[in-house]
């Protein structure tokens, strides 16, 4: 039997399902982060409860790079221990002491794999190895037998840097003979996110068309020219089901594919699904759930200090707030989805210099108080006026509720 036969990410690839790999803890370390293990371990059990049962099978968390430091080595070994529902890889370079040290952490570790990062092009190989980007990738094969010999039930991938620099050929040939020596997967990164959808699609094409028919690829893609998802998504419709992302886009410079998206695109919708992927074949072994995924993304801008801005896609603070009054008028006119529905992110209305009569009535009875027309075009004036002196785009509700008491205008409901 061969090594990887009871691989549950090949598996599911195989299957034509999705697999997401996640990044927040590793990646995105390199955007100035650092998440401790109970931070690791509270993001990571939330994310695989949006897989229910299945999270072992559609979720790799990428728990960190453990030859950094014996403190991020002791994060490592804690978090492979205690997370459950998913499977944990640890990362690491193509040198013989770092693929033992990594393997030894998930040693005996149900769903346990490493990832074993191999340089793809000449240019990153002599930085990283000071080799060819030809002998790198011969190595790889090497590196994935020494892992297996050293730890037999851990499931080794091999991650392939800068592949759009690099030979396609070459390559595919090279995941080939790894995937032939026991390794799951094989990561394409975009390390530098130079790619545009269109050479996304060719590319993937042409690693698949090179390739050995077992070979399991898998998306890495970097968002540094604001590409990540769409390439992500061309690679999701020429036949990538294995998609790694990271929560908030978080990563190394302009970040990765975010996580968020990515879930929104592949099972918010059925028929926004096929759109992407030309099929009605389903891509989860459950339905998700998604209510659990602005919590989530809640939760991992508290832990890593990076704020959720007002226009951040899908989970931003901004996504279901109303603050003109048309939209009062038709709501699912004026936006792609709607928020409460799908992710559990209830509508909110916002004073804003842009506020009319419907914006200033519902915002005060919600603060409990019932306007006049008369008052509320008075309340309006205020807002507005406010909101140019202070040069500010919003204005909280508790100025706004303090200025009708203060002003003796509407009735308390």
């Amino acid at each position: 039997m061969p090594h990887n036969a009871e691989d549950p990410i090949r598996a599911t690839a195989n299957a034509g399902r999705v697999v997401i790999w996640e990044e927040i803890a590793r990646d995105g370390a390199q955007a100035k982060t650092l998440l401790s293990a109970n931070d690791r371990l509270e993001i990571a059990q939330i994310q695989s409860s949006i897989f229910g049962a299945h999270g072992a099978s559609h979720l790799v968390f990428a728990v960190g790079f453990p030859a950094v430091a014996h403190e991020e080595h002791e994060i490592c070994r804690r978090f492979v221990r205690e997370a459950q529902g998913l499977s944990p890889t640890i990362v690491c370079r193509g040198r013989k002491q770092d693929i033992l040290q990594a393997a030894s952490i998930v040693k005996d570790i149900e769903h346990g794999r490493i990832m074993i990062i191999v340089p793809a092009s000449d240019r990153i190989a002599a930085a990283m190895t000071r080799s060819s980007a030809d002998q790198a990738i011969q190595d790889a094969s090497m590196f994935v037998k020494l892992a297996k010999d050293s730890a037999p039930s851990v499931h080794v991938d091999v991650s392939l840097a800068d592949v759009p620099r690099g030979d396609f050929g070459r390559i595919a040939e090279a995941a080939s003979q790894a995937t032939e020596d026991g390794a799951g997967v094989a990561v394409i990164n975009d390390s530098f996110g130079f790619l545009t959808p269109h050479a996304t699609t060719s590319m993937w094409q042409e690693l698949t068309r090179q390739a050995a028919d077992d070979v399991v690829y898998a998306t890495h893609f970097h968002n540094d020219l604001g590409l990540g998802l769409a390439n992500t998504l061309a690679a999701v419709a020429a036949g990538a089901r294995v998609v790694s992302s990271s929560l908030l886009g978080l990563g190394e410079r302009a970040g990765l594919t975010a996580t968020e998206q990515v879930l929104y695109w592949l099972a918010a919708n059925r028929s926004q699904t096929q759109s992407v992927t030309g099929s009605d074949r389903p891509l989860w072994s459950d339905a998700l759930d998604l209510h659990k995924l602005p919590p989530l993304c809640d939760l991992t801008s508290q832990r890593t200090g990076v704020p959720l801005n007002m226009t951040h896609p899908i989970v931003g603070p901004g996504v279901n707030s109303i603050s003109t009054g048309t939209p009062f008028v038709d709501p699912d006119s004026f936006r792609p989805f709607d928020p409460e529905e799908v992710l559990g992110i209830p509508s909110t209305v916002v004073l804003t210099p842009l506020a009319n009569l419907r914006v200033i009535h519902a915002v005060a009875e919600r603060l409990g108080f019932k306007l006049s027309d008369e008052d509320a075009q008075v309340a309006l004036r205020w807002v507005k006026q406010t909101c140019y002196e202070q040069t500010a785009g919003t204005l909280d509700d508790a100025a706004f509720a303090a200025y009708i008491r203060a002003s003796e205008i509407g009735k308390a409901m």
